[in-house]
C-alpha cells in the first residue's frame, strides 16, 4: 500500500492549528456532496489520489491559524528524548513512559514509526504515527508542547486532559 504523505501533512497542520477537521463554515457546508463510501474511495486509481492530494484545501475556516505551521522531514532534536512523568530507574515499570526519536514514538508496550511531522513556531508539535493495536496498525495523532527551557513536554492533544512528561536523563 503506497502512502500519501500531502493528506497527512494537511491533517496534521490542520490539527496542530486546533482546526477540527470536517467542519466547513457554514457558508459553503450546505453546497458540499456526501462524502465517498470507503470502498468508493478505496478503488481509485493512484494517479486520482496523487491529483487529489495535490488539490486538497483546508476544510474549515482556521482563521489563518495553520498559516505558521510547517510539515518538517523528522522530529527536531529538542523533542527527542525519554519523557515521563516519574523518571523511574532503568528496569522499574512506569506507564507514562514516552521516547521520540527522530521517526519513531514508543510508549510503555508500543512503538510507531511517525508518517508526519508539523511544527507551529518553536515549541509545538504535532506527531502522525502508524501504531499498533490489537493486532492493527492504526494512524494516531499527537499533539505535544514543549515547555521554554525543553525540560517538560506538555500532550495537549485533548483539550480536556493534558498530560505532562518531564526530560529523563539517564532513563531507557
Amino acid at each position: 500500500m503506497r502512502v500519501v504523505t500531502v493528506p497527512l501533512m494537511l491533517a496534521a497542520t490542520l490539527l496542530l492549528a486546533g482546526c477540527p477537521l470536517g467542519n466547513k463554515p457554514e457558508s459553503s457546508a450546505t453546497a458540499e456532496k456526501p462524502s465517498p463510501k470507503a470502498t468508493e474511495v478505496s478503488a481509485q486509481a493512484d494517479t486520482e489520489v496523487d491529483a487529489a492530494a495535490q488539490a486538497v484545501e483546508p476544510a474549515c475556516d482556521c482563521a489563518g491559524q495553520a498559516a505558521d505551521a510547517i510539515a518538517v522531514a523528522e522530529v527536531p532534536a529538542r523533542f527527542r528524548g525519554d519523557w515521563s512523568y516519574k523518571c523511574l530507574k532503568p528496569g522499574e515499570y512506569d506507564d507514562s513512559s514516552m521516547t521520540i526519536s527522530a521517526d519513531t514514538i514508543a510508549f510503555t508496550g508500543s512503538m510507531g514509526n511517525i508518517k508526519a511531522v508539523v511544527l507551529n513556531g518553536d515549541n509545538e508539535l504535532a506527531i502522525i504515527a502508524d501504531m499498533p493495536d490489537e493486532g492493527k496498525q492504526w494512524l494516531t495523532y499527537w499533539r505535544f508542547e514543549l515547555s521554554a527551557d525543553g525540560e517538560e513536554l506538555m500532550d495537549v492533544t485533548d483539550d480536556d486532559n493534558y498530560f505532562l512528561r518531564r526530560r529523563c536523563k539517564g532513563v531507557g
